[in-house]
């Protein structure tokens, strides 16, 4: 839903709802050239691959 502004109302009814333990709410960013994000785009399931990488790489990190 939206509101008289054309912004979406937070916390409406019909609203993104999860079931996650852990809710994704923080974000980041990175840069990459139109060919690499293409390329990626075409991979199934590939955001949470790198969810899963990032993970990985920060269990590796902290031991």
């Amino acid at each position: 839903m939206r509101n008289s502004k054309g912004h979406f109302v937070k916390g409406h009814k019909e609203g993104f709802t999860t079931d996650r333990t852990n809710p994704l709410t923080a974000q980041i960013a990175i840069r990459l050239t139109p060919q690499v994000k293409e390329k990626l785009k075409n991979i199934p399931n590939w955001k949470n691959q790198i969810r899963d990488y990032i993970h990985e790489m920060i269990k590796d990190d902290s031991e």
